[in-house]
């Protein structure tokens, strides 16, 4: 997996350099718990995140930040 990670990587820090902007570290749970903020209108969720092998809860309470309540990396729920 280590390949495919290392190109993508290289093709996304160019792109950033040839249109000048910067590249971002993205946690990729809050990502998809972003997203489904995005798409339902949610303001205070508290989110089960399961995929794969992990298993997360979040709570992105304003104005603190968020925070991740617990979890199992690597024992997915189920």
């Amino acid at each position: 997996m280590g390949a495919p990670l290392v190109s993508v990587a290289i093709v996304a820090r160019t792109l950033a350099q040839l249109w000048g902007k910067p590249l971002l570290g993205i946690n990729h749970c809050i990502g998809h718990i972003e997203m489904g903020r995005l798409i339902t209108g949610a303001r205070n969720p508290t989110v089960l995140y399961v995929s794969g092998g992990n298993t997360q809860v979040h709570r992105l309470p304003p104005p603190a930040g968020r925070g991740v309540w617990g979890g199992c990396p690597g024992t997915p729920l189920g």
